[in-house]
């Protein structure tokens, strides 16, 4: 995808949900890891990014790894933003992030 798209001279944008509803470690400290190192996978193997995408995934009703739930989150602080934010400035610097908690767009 992102090939194609630089290839028509478009720029490329990546949404990574931090709202992963599948998973059964999402709400508890042990599945911040997992997501940090899911955008860090995106980050570097797709080329630049004109812009990052990260929802205010607060948590909800899902099936987390299979058990079916509802888990609630304070999307302020549970992502751990300054360290995420900083991930992304590492890998894509020059890509706008945004989010309904900063720092870019919003």
């Amino acid at each position: 995808m992102a090939n194609a798209c630089r290839k028509y001279g478009l720029d490329v944008g990546f949404y990574v949900s931090p709202w992963d509803r599948n998973n059964a470690k999402y709400g508890t400290p042990d599945y911040l890891p997992i997501f940090q190192e899911q955008l860090r996978e995106v980050l570097s193997n797709y080329g630049p990014a004109f812009e990052v995408f990260l929802d205010g995934a607060n948590g909800g009703d899902g099936y987390y790894g299979g058990a079916r739930e509802r888990r609630n989150i304070d999307h302020r602080t549970y992502y751990d933003w300054v360290h995420t934010w900083q991930i992304i400035r590492e890998l894509q610097p020059g890509a706008a992030i945004f989010s309904d908690v900063g720092p870019d767009v919003r």
